[in-house]
């Protein structure tokens, strides 16, 4: 609506009536754009209940929608008439001797000293007709008197303003047009609109409702230009979805505008966006076109003041192209890349909304295959016990009859049990009951698993899946009209200079297929063979564990091994021939690629290639991995790619040999002085397991310190709370700062020292927690030492347990001799240790930046 217009004082409408009535208009247009400037004025006086469109947004999508002297022209919620009065100008325009030439500046009503009268070239009876052809209507009397004088001010002798609820009454229902122009009002009234039963989608949104008036209402060749909530473009409730399906496959839409926020200030600081509908134009192509507007000419604050930038121009130029040439358009995006504003411009094939990610469709599915199986599971388990039932009355039955009866009911309990089955095979392509959610997964994984990925994701049907798949994975399509989400993507892929292959037309794709476990040998018989990623090294597979004599999948020496299953994505290059398992693809680089520059690229992308598998079980398989795609320059510019990127790569090798081969470096010296940990820290082990059982725990609250925190040295971690009663019970078992945390079950002897601002709370059963005696100690150089091959060994030496390795008793730990300096010695070698840190921690961030340098490289390749 373009405005709810409240006059603070009576006289001012007087004033301005006795003031105009004085004029004298060299043109006829002037009266009329006199009392659009009061509407407009009056609109800013920021208490109007409901906004008005701003007036160049009115023209921008009046242009755009272009209506014609011949066609009928509404709009349901008009306001004060904007709308209506930028069609019958632009109509005017239209029809004005050198419009067509573009040589009249008409805002000026002369050109060349002789005065131009708009619509010059409309005959009479056509200037009543298109009088009668524009038609407004508005819920609120005001509103309608507004607009009428509106209109009669612009020279319509009769105006076609009628006081009607769009929403509620069905009395002009019937009525279409050709064009529709609108902005109707988003807010919708607590608790909903109760609108009446004639509305395709039966919702009490507002901008639902509205969206579903316009396009219901136009005849079959009908265009549209309205504004909409950002709601209506990304929203994924239900009605939303539905509305946007409409939209792109049977309502005609051919274009989407985002607009900036505050376009509407300082009535509204909404975001929304214009959807433009031309039937004849969507009947003709399936591309829709998303454009940006980021300016429109005004400041976005409350004053809208003036501005140099200004998108709607450039927009406008380019959707005319869009509608008018259509291969011409695309070869303008493709020539003019340079045009500041092409970044602005999406052209989509309308399927594109419909995509799943590769995710959202496996897990979708997954889930309701699941949810499908584990209740025919349920259902035959309360089955079986009927049976067995039926069967234990028989047992020293006598009775015939009985018997009879009891046979006939566990027929039909069978019977029953076979209609699960085959509803169960019928919905999901499921053949059997698996027993475990693992076995349900390898089901999928082998069996559907693809055809989803090509019918959710590629909108192709392999007619493999079941009626109820097919539906639920339609029903799970969002189809986002967001420009943000496509430029987004796009951003992402880059726009590479050279072709963009798969890596099924460079490379052969070797899935690993494991023999038989019999085969498996460790005296070296046979062929190498490697399962999954665990003999992985930084760039060439390690050596061989087991081996096998009998030979599935091959890979050769230099093929590219690539992990398939959890982990999924990392790479080794193969160093001999040898045999792969499942948990690995083996891809063979053809002449076209060189495979250093395949590998680094595959390696590269580690995060993609998972998305790509959708990780509903963290897998690929052969034609995900051939789908896989990379930029393809020559093979000279593959190998300067591959020797920028291994400069990189070996100064972060050997920042991370550095590393993973550091440790303390100070000596223990003899001379220092023989102690027992009991007389330089005070020892608390944690409580019995009886005294932290799982459901004493609370999602908030005092943490309770784990193994993990000792093992990972990660005061981050933080997964289970007690509350403050059951902390002030268990306080003597409270972690404080500088206290030292040692594993005591599994990986027993890892140390960690509890930093400042630790979490409060307390140690579980498998922590020793020590305290230093900081007059005799450094709680850090405690640590040190605890980690000292010294001070292991005599830890391991006490260990019992097999199958979980225990500490030895408190009481043993506590006796533990070691040799400790005086506080000035460890000072000092604390200081050297903190040195080496820093080094340690630079090491660290000159392998970052590297793989930073890595990462452009590769981006420079994709062209981002």
């Amino acid at each position: 609506m373009n405005a709810f217009l409240k006059f603070r004082d009576g006289k001012v409408l007087q004033r301005f009536l006795d003031i105009i009535n004085g004029f004298t208009y060299d043109h006829s247009e002037e009266l009329g754009n006199s009392f659009e400037y009061l509407l407009m004025t009056m609109g800013a006086q920021g208490d109007n209940g409901q906004f008005r469109t701003p007036r160049n947004i009115i023209d921008f999508i009046v242009e755009v929608t272009d209506p014609q002297k011949d066609e009928t022209i509404l709009d349901p919620a008009c306001g004060t008439g904007g709308f209506l009065v930028s069609a019958f100008k632009h109509i005017l325009k239209r029809n004005t001797a050198g419009y067509e030439t573009a040589k009249v500046e008409l805002e000026n009503y002369v050109a060349e000293g002789i005065p131009v009268y708009w619509g010059a070239k409309l005959s009479s009876s056509e200037r009543n007709t298109i009088e009668k052809n524009i038609v407004g209507y508005d819920n609120t009397p005001l509103m309608v008197r507004l607009a009428r004088v509106n209109l009669y001010l612009h020279h319509f002798g009769n105006p076609q303003i009628h006081e009607y609820n769009t929403l509620i009454t069905d009395t002009r229902w019937k009525d279409k047009y050709d064009c529709i122009l609108a902005n109707p009002p988003f807010m919708t009234p607590k608790g909903g609109i109760d609108p009446h039963d004639k509305f395709r989608i039966p919702a009490n949104r507002t901008e639902i409702l509205f969206s579903s008036y316009i396009l219901q209402h136009l005849n079959p060749d009908g265009k549209a230009g309205f504004v909409v909530p950002e709601g209506i473009v990304f929203t994924t409730s239900n009605d939303y979805v539905v509305l946007r399906n409409w939209l792109i496959y049977e309502a005609g839409l051919w274009a989407v505008v985002s607009l900036p926020a505050h376009i509407f200030q300082p009535y509204s600081g909404v975001k929304t966006s214009i959807l433009f509908i031309d039937r004849e134009i969507a009947r003709k192509r399936k591309e829709i076109l998303l454009v940006k507007v980021d300016n429109d000419g005004f400041s976005l604050n409350t004053n809208r003041n003036p501005i140099k930038d200004n998108d709607l121009p450039a927009a406008l130029e380019w959707m005319e192209l869009c509608k008018k040439d259509l291969e011409q358009f695309k070869k303008e995006i493709e020539t003019k890349s340079d045009n500041p504003f092409v970044s602005k411009l999406r052209l989509l094939h309308r399927d594109e909304f419909a995509k799943l990610d590769n995710y959202k469709a496996t897990s979708t599915v997954f889930a309701f295959c699941k949810k499908q199986s584990e209740k025919t599971v349920k259902a035959i388990e309360e089955i079986e016990l009927s049976i067995n039932a039926e069967s234990l009355k028989i047992v020293g039955e006598k009775n015939k009859s009985k018997i009879q009866k009891s046979e006939d009911t566990i027929e039909t309990l069978k019977e029953r049990k076979e209609k699960l089955l085959n509803e169960l095979l019928k919905k999901t392509g499921i053949s059997k009951l698996y027993e475990t959610e693992k076995q349900l997964k390898e089901w999928f994984e082998e069996t559907i698993k693809e055809d989803v990925i090509q019918y959710g994701v590629n909108l192709i049907n392999t007619n493999k899946l079941s009626k109820d798949i097919i539906e639920l994975i339609d029903n799970s399509r969002d189809y986002i009209l967001s420009f943000d989400k496509y430029a987004a993507a796009d951003k992402e892929k880059g726009v590479s200079q050279y072709d963009i292959v798969s890596i099924g037309q460079v490379a052969e794709v070797i899935a690993g297929q494991s023999p038989e476990s019999e085969f498996y040998n460790s005296e070296g018989q046979g062929l190498p063979f490697y399962q999954g990623k665990t003999e992985f090294g930084n760039m060439y597979i390690g050596a061989p564990v087991h081996w096998t004599t009998k030979t599935t999948r091959i890979a050769l020496k230099d093929d590219i091994l690539i992990s398939v299953r959890a982990p999924v994505g990392p790479v080794n290059f193969a160093t001999q021939e040898i045999c792969i398992g499942r948990g690995l693809a083996a891809i063979r680089a053809s002449e076209k690629i060189y495979k250093e520059y395949l590998y680094y690229f595959l390696k590269n992308q580690q995060d993609e290639i998972k998305g790509n598998g959708g990780a509903v079980f963290d897998s690929i398989n052969k034609s995900q991995i051939e789908q896989i795609q990379i930029p393809l320059p020559p093979v000279e510019i593959q190998q300067m790619v591959v020797a920028e990127i291994e400069r990189y790569q070996k100064i972060i090798d050997g920042c991370n040999l550095l590393s993973e081969n550091y440790a303390p470096t100070f000596k223990i010296q003899d001379t220092w002085e023989d102690v027992r940990l009991i007389d330089i820290a005070d020892f608390v082990r944690g409580p019995f397991g009886g005294s932290l059982k799982k459901e004493i725990f609370v999602e908030s609250g005092y943490l309770v310190y784990e193994q993990s925190h000792a093992i990972q040295n990660d005061f981050s971690i933080a997964r289970y709370f007690i509350n403050e009663e059951k902390f002030q019970e268990m306080k003597r078992f409270e972690v404080l700062q500088d206290d030292i945390l040692m594993s005591c079950s599994g990986t027993f002897g890892k140390v960690a020292l509890v930093p400042e601002n630790a979490p409060r709370g307390i140690i579980n059963q498998a922590l020793l927690k020590l305290t230093p005696k900081t007059d005799l100690v450094r709680p850090l150089f405690l640590k040190l030492l605890m980690e000292t091959p010294h001070f292991q060994i005599q830890l391991s030496k006490g260990v019992s347990g097999v199958a979980i390795k225990n500490v030895a008793s408190v009481d043993e730990i506590k006796s533990f001799e070691i040799k400790l300096p005086d506080l000035e010695t460890q000072d000092r070698l604390i200081e050297e240790y903190e040195a080496e840190q820093m080094t340690l921690n630079g090491s660290i961030a000159l392998a970052n930046k590297m793989q930073d340098e890595i990462k452009f490289v590769i981006d420079k390749v994709w062209g981002k």
